[in-house]
C-alpha cells in the first residue's frame, strides 16, 4: 500500500532527507488546504492554529507552534529556499556530526529563529 511504501522510504532516509520529506509533505498539505477551502469558501484555520507562531496561539495553549512553524511555508520560494538549504548544508552537517545533531540544530534554529 501507499502508506507502507512511504514508511519504508522514510525509515531508510537520512535525517536531512526526513526533514525535507516532512517539510514537503506539509507544504503540499497546506497548499491543498488553501485550494480546497477557497473552493468551498471556508476559513483556513488548521494551519493557522497549528503551524503559525503567534501570541494568539501561545495564549490559546498551543505551545507546539513554537516548533511546528519551522515547517510551515506560505510561499513556494520560501519552501524552495528552506529545502535547498537543508539539502546543501544539512547533508554536510549530518555527515560530520550525525543525524541527531542535525535534528537538534534544526529544532534549536526553529526555536531561536
Amino acid at each position: 500500500s501507499f502508506w507502507n511504501r512511504a514508511k519504508t522510504i522514510f525509515a531508510g532516509a537520512s535525517m536531512a532527507q526526513k526533514i525535507i520529506l516532512v517539510n514537503t509533505g506539509l507544504f503540499v498539505r497546506e497548499r491543498l488546504e488553501v485550494v480546497l477551502l477557497e473552493i468551498q469558501g471556508l476559513p483556513q484555520e488548521f494551519m493557522a492554529k497549528h503551524f503559525s507562531f503567534s501570541r494568539y496561539n501561545l495564549d490559546g495553549g498551543r505551545l507546539h507552534t513554537m516548533l511546528t512553524y519551522g515547517f510551515s511555508n506560505m510561499y513556494f520560494f520560501s519552501f524552495l529556499f528552506d529545502t535547498l538549504t537543508i539539502y546543501l548544508f544539512g547533508r554536510s552537517i549530518e555527515m560530520r556530526h550525525g543525524g541527531n545533531r542535525l535534528l537538534k540544530l534544526f529544532l534549536m534554529g526553529t526555536l531561536l529563529g
